[in-house]
């Protein structure tokens, strides 16, 4: 029984209420394909619980009323969570929803429209992991894609000694007198900053001074002295800061004056594309398997006895 990530639920009459959590908790033990495969371990007696499927015991986590939760569907849980799990709390995740969907089902939620929905929207899901997710790996994208990606994203591999950057940003489009005289107070505030904490609070408080007009704080990926993502003043101030921790004088760009925080240096690279093939792989995989998975649908549409009532989709748009 895989289980749906459901997170921070109580059991109480407010939460029922809302048929939509509970038909994703009821989908959970229908739709997914391990509530209805065995995971008998060779050489273990398999549990078979009334009205379940058979689970040996060395896969069991834990068990609900009678229903198996298994080692699968805590791994399960804590791979899929947006947020590091330990094992207890994805064991946890797993009780309450197995707990909120027994609920469901004795209150009759299982049959309303809500929760045959969720049922199929997971076993469409489970068909494409199961289709196109387990058959598909790294080495499965296309080198050509790989190496386009290399050469777009060149200076992340090969670039000279970098810098990463927070800059206080002084707009002067209306009176760039102003801007300079309250850039060169910035300057003289974060003096002794030394950290880009403290950079942060120079500009908070003159931010707070100046009801936040005219004035922005910016956080910039490294770049090095060829960058040619940001404009050349900005670049030239940047790498004229004597060294990691320091602030640079007020510097005037199209955008307006900037007093600029170096918060670290990164040393030069120069990465082959053999080198950075796997972690580009890795990356683009998913693209891969998205893009094969609207292959398979539009193929299935096509091949299907679809039609579209056009005239009626007009009235949805209406509703309130």
């Amino acid at each position: 029984m895989r289980l749906h990530l459901v997170t921070h639920w109580r059991i109480e009459l407010s939460v029922m209420r809302n048929l939509r959590t509970i038909a994703t908790a009821l989908c959970i033990a229908w739709a997914l394909p391990s509530c209805t495969e065995s995971r008998e371990v060779p050489g273990s007696q398999p549990v078979l619980s009334p009205g379940h499927f058979a689970v040996s015991q060395e896969e069991l986590a834990a068990r609900v009323d009678g229903v198996p939760i298994t080692l699968g569907d805590v791994r399960s849980i804590m791979s899929e969570h947006p947020e590091p799990l330990t094992s207890q709390q994805a064991l946890e995740v797993a009780i309450r929803t197995e707990l909120l969907a027994a609920l469901a089902k004795k209150r009759g939620y299982e049959s309303s429209d809500e929760a045959k929905s969720a049922r199929r929207a997971a076993m469409a899901r489970v068909l494409l992991e199961r289709r196109i997710g387990e058959g598909l790996g790294p080495s499965d994208v296309p080198v050509e894609v790989v190496k386009n990606t290399y050469e777009r994203q060149k200076e992340r591999f090969v670039h000279g000694v970098q810098r990463r950057v927070a800059h206080i940003l002084v707009r002067g489009k209306k009176d760039l007198d102003g801007a300079r005289r309250l850039a060169e107070q910035i300057y003289a505030a974060a003096q002794g900053a030394g950290s880009l904490e403290a950079f942060e609070g120079v500009y908070e408080d003159f931010a707070a001074q100046n009801n936040k007009k005219g004035i922005k704080l910016e956080t910039l990926l490294p770049f090095d002295k060829n960058s040619k993502n940001l404009v050349f003043e900005f670049v030239g101030a940047t790498f004229a800061v004597p060294k990691v921790g320091m602030v640079s004088k007020p510097a005037l760009t199209e955008f307006g004056y900037h007093v600029i925080f170096v918060i670290e240096e990164l040393p030069a690279q120069n990465v082959s594309f053999e080198e950075a093939r796997p972690k580009l792989e890795e990356a683009l995989l998913p693209e891969l398997k998205r893009r094969r998975a609207r292959q398979l649908e539009h193929s299935l549409k096509k091949e299907g006895d679809v039609f579209i009532f056009e005239d009626v989709l007009p009235l949805l748009e209406a509703t309130p």
